[in-house]
């Protein structure tokens, strides 16, 4: 094998390893935000659920106590939003470890839904004795929710806490492991050279001897035997 070949083979292998090492660092950082960004997905979106829900019923109460258009449109529009999104709600609250209390959740804003709707239409149709009925309903099952939803960012943020830790371990890990890759890399890379160095530079400087002692005109000296199959 030729001097060229045998330094590409050890670079690669050297370029290998280290591109090893990074994509193992890199593919850890990626799952641990992964983790964070659907941590985070999940604490927002509750947030906007109590929200939400608190403006649906400020909103219907308007309506129901003013009697304008402007607050029924401002309720449909909160009505719609947490109708389109509770099934986005349900697979985020999936992963929860509390599986019980995410399906409760969801069943929850179902009911506060329908009692929601059933409220507008009683008070479109007039019948005051039913809307009171639901409207009150609504309210209640309006205050579970956001007791509830406060619960489940509780959770979040307690677990949350023991992902922080965790990640803060990581990272002493991977500044470890960073700078042990920098000290490997610099090490293996001096090896290297000097390797490479002292294969390249031997048979020269041999060759470099006997053609002195030949010019001196020693003629007897040892001979100068190639101990590479290479140039």
């Amino acid at each position: 094998m030729n001097i060229r070949a045998k330094m590409l083979v050890c670079f690669t292998v050297f370029l290998v390893l280290l591109n090893a090492a990074v994509f193992l660092l890199y593919q850890t950082s990626e799952e641990m935000m992964d983790e964070y960004d659907q941590r985070m997905r999940r604490l927002l979106l509750l947030n906007e659920v109590s929200q939400r829900v608190s403006h649906l019923t400020e909103q219907l109460n308007a309506y129901v106590s003013e009697k304008e258009g402007k607050y029924a449109r401002a309720y449909e529009q909160q009505y719609r939003w947490l109708q389109q999104q509770r099934r986005q709600l349900a697979a985020n609250l999936a992963v929860l470890s509390d599986r019980l209390a995410a399906e409760n959740y969801e069943h929850m804003i179902e009911s506060f839904l329908e009692e929601a709707a059933l409220t507008v239409y009683h008070f479109q149709a007039g019948n005051i004795k039913l809307y009171s009925s639901h409207l009150h309903e609504t309210m209640n099952i309006a205050s579970f929710l956001q007791e509830e939803t406060l619960n489940l960012i509780d959770d979040e943020l307690t677990a949350y806490q023991k992902q922080y830790d965790e990640v803060a371990r990581r990272n002493r890990d991977f500044r470890y492991m960073g700078m042990g890759l920098f000290v490997t890399t610099l090490l293996f890379g001096v090896l290297l050279a000097v390797f490479f160095s002292g294969r390249l530079t031997k048979p020269i400087i041999l060759l470099s001897r006997a053609a002195q002692a030949i010019g001196a005109g020693r003629l007897d000296g040892p001979d100068v035997n190639p101990t590479t199959n290479d140039e």
